[in-house]
């Protein structure tokens, strides 16, 4: 697998793709990995996540500071959610298939038929459908499609660049993309015979 050096690597946004189309993902804390079928997804610090998909089976974990959950789908029906923390409200449903979370900084959705969504503050939110898994904090964002085996990553407008960068997609072999850094002005110097043109 080769690889590539940015001069300013806290520009960066890049990714390793092998010939099989499976992904590996590392910037700011977030890290994204699948391998054959499977799916692992970590965020450090505040908020702290950790999230595994293997076959038909989820496990997640969410930490901030005021409250955390714990969701269990073991593939088979089986269900398990647990929330602790501080005014909190959460519904649980397992006669639907389904849970539903309001806590005072996480919200959770879960069906079987439409996979989960959440929530965090107003900075972060992702969503897994079973092929499909989409994240959008930290100043950028990234989706993955299992089926079309597409993975783009996309800096946020208000990142540090002050533009909107994509990363794409279809990579042929075994490759590590990497977003360009933002170009640098050039600078002009006049002569005073043109100076003189300008005025």
């Amino acid at each position: 697998m080769t690889e590539a050096r940015s001069a300013r690597p806290e520009q960066s946004l890049e990714f390793e793709r092998d010939e099989n189309g499976d992904v590996e993902f590392d910037h700011a804390g977030v890290s994204f990995e699948t391998r054959a079928g499977t799916a692992e997804f970590t965020v450090e610090a505040n908020p702290s996540i950790d999230f595994e998909f293997e076959s038909d089976e989820i496990e997640l974990t969410i930490v901030v500071s005021t409250e955390a959950i714990d969701f269990e789908y073991e593939g088979n029906g089986d269900v398990d959610f647990e929330a602790t923390g501080t005014g909190s409200d959460s519904e649980f449903e397992n006669e639907d298939d389904e849970v539903e979370y309001e806590g005072s900084v996480i919200d959770f959705e879960w069906s079987i038929d439409d996979g989960l969504e959440v929530d965090i503050g107003d900075d972060v939110r992702f969503e897994f459908t079973g092929d499909e898994f989409e994240w959008d904090g930290r100043g950028f964002s990234f989706e993955w499609d299992a089926e079309a085996n597409e993975f783009e990553v996309t800096r946020s407008p208000t990142a540090a660049t002050g533009r909107k960068v994509t990363v794409n997609k279809s990579v042929p072999s075994p490759s590590l993309q990497d977003v360009s850094e933002t170009p640098v002005p050039t600078t002009t110097t006049l002569t005073p015979l043109e100076m003189g043109q300008l005025s």
